[in-house]
């Protein structure tokens, strides 16, 4: 045993020595690194004075880097921070340069070009870039880098340069079912790389959290929420959608399966203490009314329950329960059955915050649930319900 640990520990300091001697660029490579600097440095400082006929001061610029097992390796690639006429921008040199001193024009004739042909914009975002960088030290910078010359007129053509083109209109309570054969965005949607999603949110406060459209995804059932409708356009044509909300006692629910509000029932039902599981030293407590939820169907249903119905939500853990007829008790939630929380928003009305419930539900059966103080036995490493 005694070897075995000495050998384990020669092991770790070979390991740790190996670490931090791989996370070091050598003398040889630190040179090298100065003249990729320097020389990135140049080539931007003539970019943009051929680009925009000005010359911008350089305030920093940063070599991209790896990520590997063991730390990071020097890329050729850099980010040079610069500045002019008071405007902060950068320029991401490759084997040619891109940079976003643009950028905020272009999103101001994108905006134009919406309210001109759908007026009423509230938000807009837009996901485009000719550069994509995961490195830490200029990630969140390095958005909106186009090596084209934005004259003002052709915005779409410049964000269709990038890999992908997302752009997320907001609108609050407004009829998007208008926009069905609509040919006012063919422009920004000319090529497969082009999506434009419009959102109907069901309040301002609301268009706080209704996300952007992901390219390949789509828009997530908790998001009808949110949101009342929406329209997605790409370079196959366009769909409109409706989500349909339902709402008993300031509880609303969302069917999933079929957005058919009709044939899903919610009641309050008599929450019974002696069904939940006691222990010496646990009793636990409901903290909240119980709920039973049926429907006409095979169907499955989103319920946003707004937590000023869970007793001192914000001071005391909560857990979801479920009634289980078998057991004659209620039982903690399982995944094929629930889902919660899916996510903790904070607006619901006046309230402080909801929580989501994803609940299966069969004709001629109820689902009833409540919520109770989660207790964690760290001994037996599971809860005690």
């Amino acid at each position: 045993m005694k070897l075995f640990k000495r050998f384990a520990l020669i092991m770790l300091i070979i390991g740790t020595l190996f670490i931090m001697c791989s996370c070091k660029d050598s003398p040889e490579q630190i040179e090298r690194n100065k003249e990729i600097v320097a020389a990135a440095k140049e080539s931007a400082a003539v970019y943009i004075l051929e680009k925009y006929g000005f010359e911008a001061e350089i305030t920093d610029a940063v070599q991209e880097r790896e990520y590997g097992m063991f730390g990071s390796s020097p890329l050729s690639t850099v980010f040079v921070r610069m500045r002019y006429g008071g405007k902060d921008f950068g320029v991401y040199v490759d084997n040619i340069c891109y940079d976003n001193y643009q950028a905020e024009e272009i999103d101001a004739a994108v905006r134009a070009d919406i309210e001109a042909a759908f007026p009423g914009l509230y938000k807009l975002r837009i996901k485009a870039s000719e550069v994509d960088s995961v490195y830490d030290d200029f990630e969140a910078e390095c958005v909106h880098m186009f090596h084209n010359y934005f004259d003002g007129t052709n915005a779409p053509e410049i964000l269709l340069k990038g890999d992908r083109c997302l752009v997320t209109a907001y609108y609050v309570k407004t009829d998007l079912s208008s926009l069905e054969g609509t040919h006012a965005f063919d422009r920004y949607v000319s090529t497969y790389k082009g999506k434009m999603t419009f959102l109907s949110c069901r309040s301002e406060a609301k268009t706080a959290f209704a996300p952007e459209y992901d390219f390949d995804g789509s828009i997530n059932v908790e998001n009808a929420f949110f949101i009342d409708s929406s329209y997605i356009l790409n370079s196959e044509g366009g769909e409109f959608r409706s989500y349909q909300l339902a709402v008993y006692d300031d509880i609303f629910t969302y069917t999933t399966s079929d957005n058919n509000t009709e044939g899903v029932y919610i009641k309050e039902v008599p929450a019974d203490p002696s069904k939940l599981r006691k222990t010496e030293t646990y009793k636990p407590d409901f903290m909240s009314p119980a709920f039973s939820i049926s429907a006409d169907r095979e169907c499955t249903v989103r319920v946003f329950y707004p937590t000023y119905k869970i007793t001192d939500y914000e001071h005391l853990k909560t857990f979801c329960v479920v009634y289980e007829k078998e057991a004659d008790r209620f039982v903690a939630f399982t995944d094929d059955h629930f889902k919660y929380p899916s996510y903790d928003s904070t607006d619901f009305k006046n309230y402080q915050s909801v929580v989501a419930l994803e609940i299966k539900l069969k004709p001629g059966e109820e689902t009833t649930f409540a919520f109770v103080k989660d207790v964690y036995d760290k001994r037996k490493k599971s809860r005690l319900i």
